[in-house]
């Protein structure tokens, strides 16, 4: 068995990459083994034949031309048309997450035209103020706002299922609740 230094240091000179230190210590090596030289040898030998054989190969490798590899060229409709694809299916995959906002616990009573009690008529905000057209005083915009209860069954808004999908469910909701969540 050789001793992997030496291989190594061998390697080295074979390759043509021995330094000095690499001959000084492979020389430190051949005084107590002096079959370290003959084992040198044999490899110069070998390659010197493998460079020989393989001599007229690679000449004839070195004559053959090969084209130089030229990317084809794509055409510019091509690529707008890939991005064109790709936002489309971005679009589709955002729309297809998109649910309908939840209704407000009124609006099925009120669509339906149930009767409301009043609560408290809350104070009148403007909104706008306008000379009149006629030159005679303001128009005044006002919003006015009436606190109102109705009884129903039930109230339910859109929420979602396990599986994702749109489904009614029944809440309890009041005006704290809702402000909670914005």
């Amino acid at each position: 068995m050789n001793d992997p230094r030496e291989e190594l240091l061998r390697h080295r000179v074979l390759e043509y990459q021995a330094l000095d230190d690499d001959w000084n210590e492979l020389a430190t090596l051949a005084r107590s083994d002096s079959r370290v030289w003959e084992r040198l040898a044999e490899g110069l030998r070998d390659e010197g034949a493998l460079k020989r054989r393989l001599e007229g190969v690679f000449s004839r490798a070195d004559r053959v031309e090969v084209p130089a590899f030229v990317p084809p060229r794509r055409s510019p409709v091509l690529l707008i048309s890939g991005w064109a694809a790709a936002l489309l299916l971005g679009a589709l995959w955002l729309f297809s997450q998109w649910s309908p906002p939840e209704t407000t616990p009124l609006a099925e009573p009120l669509a339906a035209g149930s009767l409301s009690q009043t609560v408290e008529e809350l104070p009148a905000m403007m909104i706008e103020t306008v000379p009149a057209e006629d030159g005679n005083g303001y128009d005044v915009l006002y919003l006015r706002q009436t606190l109102e209860r109705v009884r129903v069954n039930g109230v339910y808004q859109l929420a979602r299922d396990e599986h994702g999908q749109p489904a009614p469910t029944l809440t309890r909701w009041s005006l704290e609740s809702s402000t909670e969540r914005m």
